[in-house]
């Protein structure tokens, strides 16, 4: 899934085959889904590590797109991990959900939960309108260069569906392509 990251204290690293991005305290980070990369979390002297994580799940943003009239034709091709500028109104959203961060065992309805990540997606698209193909892509990742993906991404410890699916081939297809290569 998608992915928007607040980083409330500390630092962050997200290492992908294709980027490294960097956050400090009070960026935040929309992170493409269906890659692969490892993140480096840690506390600044004197504070601990925090971030807030708000998941876009593909059926709610298929929702989102169908309730707006949103119909995006090509498939995204920018980079997968964007840092978001500045933005009062997504400040004041992420100020808003850390009461449901913070106390997890409060009763919170599923409706209330699809309601603040839409109001999170409405606010990206508001502060950035280029987003728009990077959140209602639906398409299926495509066959990749298999040879060039692994070099990049092996030593991630995923099981062998994993990479095929990423790599947009069944398990056998996979199988039979890297062996091949």
């Amino acid at each position: 899934h998608n992915m928007l990251v607040l980083l409330v204290s500390g630092q962050f690293t997200l290492e992908t085959s294709d980027q490294t991005v960097s956050m400090r305290k009070g960026e935040m980070l929309l992170v493409r889904k269906n890659q692969l990369g490892q993140i480096t979390k840690a506390p600044l002297p004197g504070e601990n590590y925090e971030t807030i994580v708000i998941t876009l799940q593909e059926d709610l943003l298929r929702k989102i797109a169908m309730e707006e009239q949103i119909d995006v034709q090509q498939k995204y091709t920018g980079p997968p991990n964007i840092l978001i500028p500045a933005n009062d109104f997504l400040q004041g959203y992420f100020q808003s959900v850390i009461p449901y961060v913070r106390n997890p065992m409060e009763t919170v309805t599923t409706d209330m939960g699809i309601l603040k990540v839409k109001e999170g997606v409405k606010l990206l698209l508001h502060a950035m309108p280029r987003l728009t193909s990077f959140l209602f892509d639906f398409s299926e990742p495509h066959k990749i260069d298999l040879e060039k993906f692994m070099l990049g991404n092996f030593h991630f410890n995923l099981p062998i569906e994993k990479f095929a699916q990423l790599t947009g081939r069944s398990l056998a297809a996979f199988k039979r392509d890297f062996q091949k290569i």
